[in-house]
């Protein structure tokens, strides 16, 4: 005898549609072809602008540029080398300079993407030793229209050396890769890579 009740009971089963479904991964809207890829530059770049601050108070009509949000984002951090060192991988640069303090940041990442050494500029520079030979210069009044000191340690400038200065901040740009002929005349202003 068959338990009607029981049998009405049953967990009912899903009836599958004979026709399969179109996959749509990857598709755009109204499933018409693929998705373009994000543009990468562009996405970095929006990144750039929204973590970038000026900062200063109202009354003062002289506010900073603030990117040290940039430091702080991970994601950031790691494009920005490979980002700066872009336009300048042609040259071949074998050394990268940067002055203190925001540029030797910036050229300690643009070096390591470059697979080059990190030379420090230092402003007002002091050799630890009489024995240490410098080469120091004046520079063009910067932002601030101040001249300043700057200079780095001979031993750490080869005379065959293909340098790119990297710093924090664009002024002026120089035409062409610093090498130690040109050392002669003062550095660029403030700039970020500049050849």
């Amino acid at each position: 005898m068959i338990n009607r009740k029981v049998s009405a009971h049953r967990i009912p089963t899903v009836k599958r549609s004979v026709r399969c479904r179109r996959q749509t991964v990857g598709m755009g809207p109204k499933d018409r072809g693929p998705r373009p890829k994000p543009d990468a530059r562009a996405q970095f770049l929006r990144d750039l602008k929204t973590t970038f601050e000026w900062r200063g108070d109202r009354p003062n009509p002289r506010w900073a540029a603030h990117p040290t949000a940039w430091w702080a984002d991970a994601s950031i951090l790691r494009r920005l080398g490979p980002a700066l060192a872009e336009p300048f991988t042609d040259l071949q640069p074998t050394l990268v300079i940067g002055p203190q303090s925001r540029g030797t940041f910036l050229g300690a990442l643009v070096a390591v993407h470059l697979g080059v050494g990190l030379v420090e500029l230092r402003k007002d520079p002091d050799p630890s030793a009489d024995s240490e030979r410098w080469l120091t210069t004046r520079s063009p009044p910067d932002y601030q229209d101040r001249n300043l000191a700057l200079g780095l340690r001979r031993d750490l400038l080869p005379s065959t050396a293909r340098a790119l200065f990297v710093d924090d901040w664009i002024d002026t740009p120089v035409a062409r890769p610093w090498q130690q002929g040109s050392w002669s005349t003062p550095p660029p202003r403030r700039g970020v890579a500049h050849r």
